[in-house]
This record gives C-alpha cells, sequence and structure tokens, in this order.
C-alpha cells in the first residue's frame, strides 16, 4: 500500500486522526469519556508534540513547482529478486557467499519465503554451512522479513520489541489468536505490556515480498526534487500529495479528563486509537526525515555528477550513505527502493546513484562503466600490429591513472565490451 492510501486508510478508521487542513470545523468526539488503564505510560508527554505541532506535509518552494516532464514515466518497477540482487552488489559480502545467497534468492516464493528446508537445497551442491551464512545475509537485506521459513520467523526479523520476540518464540498461537489474558499468563506481563506489543505487531508484514510484485508502467512523481542554491544542492523530499493531519483536540482531552475514564472498554478503544495514530505521525515524520538525509547524502557524494554529468559519477556503496546518516545498510535500501530523485539534470531512480568502482590513491572515483571506458580507450590508442595485452593494459591503468585492476578483471570487461583477445586482433589487423 502506499504511503498516501495507508494515512488515508487510518485517518478513515481512526476518529483520533483528522485533516489538518479542515480550519472553523467544529471537532466532535464521543459522549462516553473513560478511565485510562495505562497508568505508567506518559501519554501526554507522547502527543503533545504531535498536536502543537501535527504532521503537515513541506511545501515545494515555488522555484520546483512545475509540471513534471512525461519522461517520468518508467518502463517497468523493481521485482523481489531484481531488489535482492541489487543489494547483494551494493553490499560487502564475503565472496565465497555470493553465490549461494543468489542460489537463495531463486528459491523465494512470492511473499519472500524459503519454503523449501537448507537441508533439501544443500542437494545442489552448496554446503549447508554455507548455505546458513548466506541465509543469515540474506535475511539482512531489505524488505525486512525477506528469506524467513515461518511466519514467526519473518516477524521476528522485523522487530526488536523484547516482549514480542519473546511472545512470537513461546506463545505463537496465542499470539495468532491474539488471546491477550493468555499471553499475560505465559510472560508474565501486565495488560498494559501485551496491548503495546499487540500494536507493535499490527504493524509488521507478514508478506513482504508482495510490494515489490512488477504492475504496469505508471506515472512518477519525484518523491525528492534537488536544488541548486549557489554551489550547493539541497535535496527537498515532495510530500505533495500526502493528506495533512493532526491528533483530534476533543479526543485528547477526554484522554486527559480524570474525571471522565470510568469506562474501561472506551478507555481501552481510545488508548488503542491513540496509540495507532501516534504510530502514524511518528512514522511519517521519521521517514520523511531519513529520506531527506539519505537524498543529501547521495548528493553530497555525487555533487560532480550535478555539475558536470554522467561521466562524473562516483562509485557508491549503500555503506557509504549509510554511515553519513546513521542508519543500517537494509535501511538505505529500503528507503531508494522505487523513488525517485527530479535533479537539474533530469528524473533518475535514486538507485541509480549507487555504483561499484574503484578509488584511486589520489581520491577520484571511477564506476565499472568509466573503468571499462578507459578500457576501450586504451584499446583504440594501440599501435597497429602490437595489441596489448590484458596484463599489458592492467599495467597501464595502474601507471596511468593509479587504478590496480587484476588482469583477469580487465580480461572480464573487456569481453563485456565486445572486444577480442590481443591475439585475435593482431591477426585481423
Amino acid at each position: 500500500m502506499e504511503l498516501a492510501d495507508l494515512i488515508l486508510a487510518e485517518m478513515e478508521e481512526n476518529p483520533v486522526l483528522e485533516e489538518a487542513s479542515l480550519e472553523g470545523v467544529p471537532e466532535t468526539a464521543p459522549a462516553e469519556r473513560k478511565e485510562d488503564p495505562m497508568e505508567r505510560v506518559d501519554m501526554d508527554a507522547y502527543f503533545q508534540e504531535y498536536y502543537e505541532n501535527s504532521y503537515i506535509p513541506t511545501n515545494l518552494p515555488p522555484e520546483v513547482r512545475e509540471d513534471v516532464p512525461l519522461e517520468n514515466i518508467p518502463e517497468s518497477g523493481t521485482d523481489l529478486a531484481e531488489h535482492l540482487l541489487w543489494q547483494l552488489s551494493m553490499n560487502a559480502i564475503p565472496p565465497e557467499l555470493v553465490e549461494a545467497v543468489q542460489f537463495l534468492i531463486g528459491n523465494l516464493d512470492d511473499d519472500g519465503y524459503l519454503t523449501e528446508p537448507l537441508e533439501a537445497l544443500a542437494s545442489s551442491g552448496i554446503p549447508l554451512a554455507t548455505l546458513e551464512r548466506a541465509l543469515g545475509a540474506l535475511q539482512s537485506f531489505d524488505p525486512p522479513g525477506v528469506g524467513a521459513r515461518s511466519i514467526p520467523e519473518c516477524l521476528k526479523l522485523q522487530t526488536d520489541e523484547p516482549r514480542l520476540l519473546e511472545a512470537l518464540d513461546r506463545c505463537w498461537q496465542k499470539v495468532l489468536a491474539r488471546d491477550e489474558a493468555g499471553l499475560e499468563a505465559a510472560l508474565g506481563c501486565d495488560t498494559a505490556e501485551v496491548r503495546i506489543m499487540m500494536e507493535a505487531l499490527r504493524h509488521l508484514d507478514p508478506h513482504p515480498g508482495r510490494k515489490y510484485t512488477r504492475e504496469r508502467p505508471i506515472y512518477v512523481e519525484p518523491d525528492v526534487h534537488i536544488i541548486r542554491r549557489g554551489d550547493a544542492y539541497l535535496a527537498q523530499v515532495n510530500d505533495d500529495g500526502l493528506p495533512k493531519m493532526r491528533i483530534n483536540r476533543g479526543y485528547l482531552a477526554m484522554y486527559r479528563d480524570p474525571g471522565l475514564r470510568r469506562d474501561r472498554e472506551a478507555s481501552h478503544y481510545i488508548e488503542k486509537k491513540l496509540q495507532s495514530a501516534f504510530w502514524l505521525l511518528r512514522s511519517v515524520e521519521q521517514r520523511r526525515r531519513t529520506l531527506q538525509r539519505v537524498a543529501q547524502s547521495i548528493v553530497d557524494h555525487q555533487k560532480a555528477f550535478l555539475d558536470e554529468g554522467p561521466e562524473h559519477l562516483r562509485p557508491l556503496l549503500l555503506r557509504d550513505v549509510a554511515g553519513d546518516v546513521g542508519v543500517h545498510e537494509s535501511t538505505v535500501s529500503r528507503v531508494v527502493a522505487n523513488k525517485h530523485m527530479q535533479t537539474p539534470r533530469g528524473l533518475f531512480a535514486m538507485r541509480s546513484f549507487f555504483l561499484s568502482g574503484l578509488t584511486s590513491p589520489t581520491g577520484e572515483g571511477y564506476t565499472l562503466d568509466r573503468i571499462k571506458g578507459l578500457i576501450a580507450q586504451i584499446v583504440r590508442a594501440e599501435t597497429t600490429g602490437r595489441p596489448l595485452s590484458d596484463a599489458r593494459i592492467a599495467r597501464i591503468l595502474d601507471a596511468q591513472y593509479r587504478l590496480t585492476v587484476a588482469r583477469r578483471t580487465v580480461a572480464k570487461y573487456r569481453e563485456e565490451l565486445g572486444i577480442r583477445p590481443s591475439q585475435e586482433r593482431k591477426q585481423t589487423r
């Protein structure tokens, strides 16, 4: 579900949330106002900021509020396997595990589950121990929960809530039945803790792979606009199209009024809706901030591209941006998935700025495409009748560009460029 659809659905289902743009419309609340069971939770502190500073999408400055060109129509979406394989190429996975991770990706179902036991998959010739390590690597990828072998494992991969992890380990059937009393008894916790745990559970996804199913081409509204300010570039999140929302004042007053808290059922209802509203407000704001910080990091790394063009793209890995932002690499992967940036040089998928490559001792970055271009350039400059061997090309790359490229790597890139070996080039010239 798209974020705007999620917000609209929650606002329709949750009376505590309302549109912040409704000026002058009286707020209503039910007649019954009840007791609050969450005595140990400072809900006032939670919601004060979000009522006073309700989440209202940031308006874009006038210079970028123009019609988006028709070039913003992509060819197709990204499916789950492509998304995972891209992360595999962008993460520092030990070389001996790469083939095993690829093999596991090929055995995932549409929901992102590994339905075959590792023991059965080991019959393919990959050692069981290697598959176990590869699965650990795969389960660190985005979307959270991918590579799970059961629903409880899928949910456990998505949360760090201690009580919920314990419940998924010990009391899955009670969790499945939403047996709050049974969970209280089994875990030795109180009603408030169980309700917080169940609310956290509600926001997990037991089908992590479904959002990567292919769809027909759609019109793309950029998620981020890049604005030039002097010599700098600023990343501006595009919140146009997201509903404006805030906490309903009537429900907040009801929660705060001790004299109107005597009906436990109504109190539980309001408490649950306040928790859900707070989670959504906090999540939307966190999503906006993380997207902005990730986009700004990408722009800072790729400033030469924005200044001078595509040939100046630098190598950039997920871990580089993750280090800047202070999040896990899988978070960066999730943030950039199926998102686009409108830059002064056109519209680009955010993940297209992530490129493998090498950095010379002088700090200059060379993407793989640029290295291939250098190889083609060196071959074109060969002396007729004296073609350069792959080893010689590797030495030229080292001497002229200070790039350490193995002979086998040169041979691989040369073949990908469609350039024949030196012996064959000598015979045809």
